[in-house]
């Protein structure tokens, strides 16, 4: 079994670093969309900050199971 965790390990690392690249980036473009605004659209400025805390939820997450898988 450890070898075919091993073998994995590489693949694993590759799916992680993508994941927190692609949830860092999604929260990076809601929050510059946020600025943008300038919450001068409450319902816009509202709708972005959510998005904004259930992205920032995924990071937590994300870094988790790369601790979990990796270690």
């Amino acid at each position: 079994m450890a070898g075919r965790e091993e073998q994995l390990r590489p693949q694993l690392r590759l799916v992680h670093k993508e994941r927190v690249a692609c949830v860092a980036s999604h929260l990076v473009t809601v929050v510059a969309q946020v600025s943008m605004a300038g919450f001068a659209d409450k319902r816009l400025a509202d709708e972005s900050l959510r998005e904004a805390r259930r992205s920032y939820g995924l990071w937590p997450r994300c870094l988790a199971e790369r601790r979990r898988d990796l270690s």
